[in-house]
């Protein structure tokens, strides 16, 4: 009778395992996408936040056109210039794309643009499963790998900020291409896969200049797979459209970060040497490593410290050491070595040696590069899998609980990402003693009221908002100065715009105070004599306010804003020779703009010069502008 039962059992066992493993072709899809929308089913009731979302999307200027009609021109504007000193079209195209068809105004509809980064990060999920399961990992191990890859709270920063599209277009394909290329390396058809690669690169490159490293990523897995890929064949011959992407995306880049001057924009925050440049680059490797295993302190943005911590000159002694350490520990295991020099290829142009930007990290950054990580951690599932088969269920019960916590975290970081508001809260939160999250949240206050544009989850209250400015300013500004006012460049800025947002409150006493201190401290930035002279000019102080604007012209001879408000100016006082220099000045350098052609109709109006008065109104007229009737007469 108990040998029937136990016959019964292992037949029922059998079956079951039959069935499950039958289903796995499916099975395992449905749960990496189950999984990880689960965990970031937040992201989807989010606003935009005031942190590039303006720049790439609610205010970009090349996208306006799309609320109304679609535009070929459009589209070709957005493939030949930048965003924020970045050249990334791709990103741009879909947000065209969503515009067009499901959000004509998208700060009323914020739901489609996170819906579908949340849609092409599952995608890039799945990319990971079917791309470990091709390179001989278990659907099991590589079920666990992709789930992981999934819900890691490092992803959160790429899915839950609309800006970065960029991250999950760029994954999505690249991780495509990585795909297609282990198919041709081991299907038949070359020629097909070959192109898909080809095609999923480029789509790539157009998303991100992180795309370079695919090149470096197929070396990689050419190692693992055994090829002899130093061989001028493999390596320069069958990869030449894959080196050549690279250098003319990156050379496209370099010219838009070297023409907005954002290469080594550190330096306005701290000054490093040779040695000090490797060391940070060493310390943000070790981080991300670290952050792979509990991602600690997450934040929007990692700003340079004005002095090197000792972790990281410790880091730019051990890491290199203990890299190749491993690589020679571990030379026999190809697993190991490719999964290494995935994360490496993948996040050293990102460690700031050469650095573009302000910030020294970003979780961002580790997007793609993480997947080497994971497939290490699928290769120690196989391991324990065969040779350490009793702690099989503790590493799978480990794993769970590891997968619940990672879950857990992401669930509330998503949350962070609310609005501008949660999000330098959130910053303040964290870094109490840091000048930047109380910076960031005054500039959003004052931006609301100076712009003129409400967001739908705050109240409308100007003077509310003025309020929380000053406020929030004057505490960055008590921070600066308890830290000594050590970067003379993180000073200013709290000068100029705590001084614009004291002009807002009608404070304009201590807004010409806060200009002025600018000045003291960058006689040349133009910024300062600018807002000084606007303050002067609502104080009805003229010749101090064309004094300012003479000190703006001085600096910058090719501004023609400076020449058009000397010319209001001088208007006012009825100096309407220098006036009407000025306004020539201004149509010179920039001959379509309708408002300068007005104000010059206006000076010839006051000058008794009716027929150059109406010739100018109709020329406005013709240029769109909206003309005064009188001007006309």
């Amino acid at each position: 009778m108990e040998e029937a039962t136990n016959s019964n059992k292992y037949a029922l066992n059998g079956y079951l395992f039959s069935v499950f493993r039958k289903g796995s072709l499916w099975l395992f899809p449905l749960l990496i996408i189950l999984i990880t929308f689960v965990a970031f089913i937040p992201s989807l009731s989010l606003y935009f936040v005031h942190w590039d979302d303006p720049g790439y999307l609610t205010e970009n200027r090349a996208l306006e056109v799309f609320s109304s009609k679609w535009s070929w021109q459009a589209i070709g504007h957005i493939f030949t210039s930048d965003v924020g000193a970045n050249y990334d079209p791709l990103p741009i195209f879909t947000f065209a794309i969503e515009k067009y068809f499901f959000a004509s105004d998208p700060n009323t509809a914020p739901f489609i643009f996170h819906f579908d980064n949340l849609l092409l990060h599952i995608g890039c999920t799945l990319c990971v499963f079917v791309l470990f399961t091709k390179m001989g990992l278990k659907k099991s191990s590589s079920f666990i790998c992709a789930v992981l890859f999934g819900i890691h709270p490092m992803r959160v920063e790429s899915v839950a900020w609309v800006t970065e599209r960029k991250d999950v277009l760029y994954g999505f394909f690249y991780l495509l291409a990585m795909v297609t290329y282990v198919n041709y390396l081991q299907r038949d058809n070359k020629k097909k896969w070959y192109l898909l690669t080809v095609l999923f690169a480029i789509l790539s490159f157009f998303s991100k200049i992180q795309a370079v490293c695919l090149p470096l990523s197929m070396v990689a897995i050419d190692y693992y797979f055994n090829r002899k890929w130093y061989l001028p064949k493999i390596l320069i011959l069958e990869k030449l459209p894959w080196w050549l992407f690279s250098l003319i995306f990156g050379f496209i880049n370099l010219y838009f970060l070297t023409k907005f001057k954002v290469i080594d924009a550190h330096q306005t925050v701290a000054s490093y040497n040779f040695l000090d440049r490797f060391a940070i680059g060493a310390y943000a490797y070790m981080t991300y490593v670290l952050k792979f295993i509990y991602p600690y302190k997450m934040l929007v943005y990692y700003d340079y410290p004005t002095t090197l911590p000792d972790a990281a000159y410790f880091c730019l002694a051990a890491v290199p050491v203990l890299i190749f350490f491993l690589a020679w520990k571990q030379r026999q295991n190809r697993a190991i070595i490719f999964g290494l020099a995935f994360f490496t290829f993948n996040v050293m142009f990102m460690l700031q040696i050469l650095s573009a930007g302000m910030a020294f990290l970003a979780d961002r950054f580790t997007y793609v590069a993480y997947t080497g990580l994971f497939f290490i951690v699928g290769w120690g599932l196989e391991q324990v899998r065969t040779s350490a088969y009793k702690m099989k269920p503790l590493v799978y019960v480990c794993i769970g609980l590891y997968c619940l916590l990672l879950s857990y975290k992401t669930y509330y970081q998503c949350k962070v990402w609310e609005n501008t508001i949660t999000l330098w809260n959130h910053y303040r939160d964290v870094e109490p003693d840091n000048y930047f999250g109380y910076f960031q949240l005054a500039t959003f206050y004052e931006g609301v009221v100076l712009n003129k544009k409400q967001d739908p989850y705050i109240p409308q209250n100007d003077t509310l908002y003025i309020r929380n400015s000053l406020r929030n300013f004057d505490i960055a500004e008590y921070i600066d100065s308890i830290n000594g006012r050590t970067v003379p460049a993180v000073t200013a800025n709290i000068f100029l715009d705590h001084g614009v947002a004291c002009g807002l409150a009608g404070l304009n006493d201590y807004a010409v105070y806060y200009f002025t201190r600018l000045i003291a401290i960058f006689p040349d930035r133009k910024e300062g004599y600018s807002n000084r002279s606007a303050t002067y000019d609502n104080e009805k102080k003229y010749d101090l306010a064309i004094a300012d604007l003479d000190s703006c012209v001085k600096i910058d001879t090719a501004d023609d804003i400076d020449y058009y408000k000397r010319a209001t100016i001088y208007g006012k006082t009825k100096q309407f020779s220098n006036a009407l220099a000025d306004i020539n000045s201004a149509i010179k350098l920039k001959n379509a703009y309708p408002l300068y052609y007005i104000t010059r109709s206006k000076l010839y109006r006051a000058m008794n010069n009716v027929d150059s008065a109406r010739i100018d109104a109709r020329y406005a007229k013709e240029l769109g502008g909206k003309v005064p009737t009188h001007l006309f007469e």
